[in-house]
């Protein structure tokens, strides 16, 4: 502790002033200095506060670079649209000489069915012909057919007529490749069936049929080819639902050949 100061009071006396004896008191006031004690020890943190209120978003940042492609995904299924769509519905090549090739119970709700085909024959001579049939049943099968040949080496020998021909077989298409010309050669034929599945008509149909060599039996001095377009009428009005190709006159369909028949949704 600091040592103690002490104060004396005063009074200022006139000598004019008759003499009064005055007592006078001292007093002693302790005065202490202030010192700064040692700092006290840290205290503990407080809770949390409440949280604030989430502020505005901030600004879009710019567009990221573009990925890579990905990769293709499978082909979706078919469906019917604005244009057209072929699904095959029979496939097969022979493989042994047959008398004929059907296909039956496929479905009516087609727009149309059509054949493509490569026919030769087992017949040696100038070739066996083509022919369909519907439904097994017999004709008569009316057909106007075109029909081109020829057999020159610039066309000179070239034959232009129209056949009408009625027959119960079935409708002629045209002719199979013989037997005779180089292996390999076949005559390719194109036949479509409109509204074959319609009832209460009778049913028109059209074909193609051609076919060219290197040469002509017993020949090699010159290209042959043919060439048949039809169109055929069968006087019935049910849907067909059985076609049938066949020869329509000697000789068999020879191993090689092919055959499909797709349709058009």
């Amino acid at each position: 502790m600091d040592r103690p100061s002490f104060r004396v009071a005063a009074k200022t006396v006139s000598l004019l002033e008759p003499y009064v004896p005055t007592v006078y008191s001292i007093s002693a006031e302790v005065i202490y200095a202030e010192t700064t004690g040692p700092t006290g020890p840290v205290g503990s943190i407080g809770a949390p506060g409440i949280t604030g209120p989430t502020g505005p978003n901030g600004v879009a940042g710019p567009a990221g670079a573009t990925g890579s492609t990905g990769v293709t995904g499978p082909t979706g299924p078919l469906t019917s649209g604005s244009g057209s769509a072929l699904v095959q519905i029979y496939s097969t090549v022979v493989t042994s000489a047959t008398a004929s090739i059907s296909i039956q119970s496929f479905p009516l709700s087609y727009s149309k069915i059509f054949c493509l085909c490569s026919f030769r024959s087992t017949d040696v001579g100038t070739g066996t012909g083509l022919a369909v049939r519907i439904n097994d049943l017999t004709g008569p099968y009316i057909t106007a057919c075109r029909y081109l040949v020829s057999t020159g080496p610039d066309d000179s020998n070239t034959i232009s007529r129209t056949l009408h021909i009625s027959n119960l077989t079935g409708a002629f298409i045209g002719n199979m490749a013989s037997n005779s010309l180089p292996t390999g050669t076949y005559s390719f034929a194109k036949i479509d069936f409109p509204l074959y599945g319609v009832t209460g008509i009778p049913k028109t149909f059209s074909s193609e049929d051609v076919l060219m060599s290197s040469k002509f039996p017993a020949d090699s001095l010159y290209f042959y080819w043919q060439k048949y377009s039809g169109v055929h009428f069968w006087n019935s009005t049910g849907a067909i639902t059985k076609i049938t190709l066949l020869p329509s006159s000697g000789g068999l369909i020879a191993p090689g050949s092919r055959i499909s028949f797709h349709a058009e949704i």
